[in-house]
């Protein structure tokens, strides 16, 4: 059976095949008619290629660029975890909301206080770590929420607070992915230029 004998007549191979499977079996297979020739071809390209809406600085509005749980880059995680006001401050220095040295500065101040007086077994130092907890999971809440609102992605309040409460860093490492506050590939301390029209 040549490449011609097929493509001369595709209808033939179908019920060649319909009969071949079914010798030898009780089962009666119907034959398939091509009537129409219609070829089906693979759309997964055309389905797959989703068209996000961005503002002028190319930056994804309307939702999140990378889930929450997504995998981000390398060094963005261990920023984000390792020194999670760094991170803050290249955020919020990008979109215009702070600026990076004093950010850095605060919020630092308030995760360091809090990891450092919870490694000690004194009540005093505890509430200290309490209370600067709450104001580093405030201030972490408080950008999320901005930057949700800055590039117009559907949340709440109580929906941010829960995300910064129960896995902080991944929230950060989320909103850095959003905004680009690090350039890809590159472990840096630095912060990028605020975008334009955030300032």
């Amino acid at each position: 059976m040549g490449i011609e004998r097929i493509t001369a007549d595709r209808g033939s191979l179908a019920n060649s095949f319909a009969v071949n499977t079914a010798l030898g079996s009780d089962i009666k297979l119907a034959p398939y008619q091509d009537t129409d020739g219609t070829i089906i071809t693979d759309d997964i390209a055309t389905l797959s290629a989703v068209h996000h809406q961005t503002d002028a600085n190319g930056i994804i509005v309307g939702e999140w660029c990378t889930g929450l749980f997504s995998y981000h880059t390398v060094y963005m995680w261990i920023i984000s975890t390792f020194v999670p006001c760094v991170s803050v401050g290249q955020i919020a220095h990008r979109v215009g909301l702070a600026q990076y040295t004093t950010c850095v500065l605060l919020v630092g101040l308030f995760y360091l206080a809090t990891v450092g007086c919870s490694l000690f077994e004194h009540t005093t130092l505890n509430v200290i770590a309490i209370v600067c907890s709450l104001i580093f999971v405030s201030v972490v809440t408080a950008l999320r929420v901005r930057v949700r609102q800055l590039f117009q992605i559907p949340g709440f309040v109580a929906m941010d607070l829960c995300t910064v409460m129960w896995c902080g860093c991944c929230a950060i490492a989320q909103m850095s992915a959003h905004v680009s506050s690090a350039k890809p590939g590159v472990c840096s301390l630095v912060p990028r230029d605020v975008l334009p029209g955030y300032k």
